[in-house]
């Protein structure tokens, strides 16, 4: 399956917020970040984005720039039902499809 322009756009995304946010203290800035990521709710997610803004914007304010432009890209897997987040998330396409279809992939 081809990617749309949606998925494409946030590969290149990612890539720019890597590079912008690679001098982000690793584990702080990880930290952050995963909190985002894994928060339980959309609201817990904004709220932990809310607190990462915060903390780095004064040291990073490329990265923090670049985060609030893309907020509602990178969260907007939390528009689709709490079941399918896991799944959204990885960034490994071959265990995402492993984890969706277990017979097809001899398991």
């Amino acid at each position: 399956m081809a990617p749309n322009g949606s998925t494409a756009l946030l590969g290149a995304q990612d890539g720019q917020r890597a590079e912008q946010g690679a001098e982000v203290g690793t584990t702080e800035g990880q930290a952050a970040l995963h909190e985002i990521w894994m928060a339980e709710t959309r609201e817990s997610a904004y709220k932990a984005f809310d607190r990462c803004v915060r903390r780095f914007e004064a040291k990073y304010p490329k990265a923090t720039e670049c985060l609030m432009k893309d907020k509602d890209a990178m969260l907007a897997f939390y528009d689709f039902p709490a079941v399918h987040w896991q799944h959204i998330r990885t960034t490994n396409p071959i265990e995402s499809l492993r984890v969706l279809f277990p017979a097809a992939c001899g398991e």
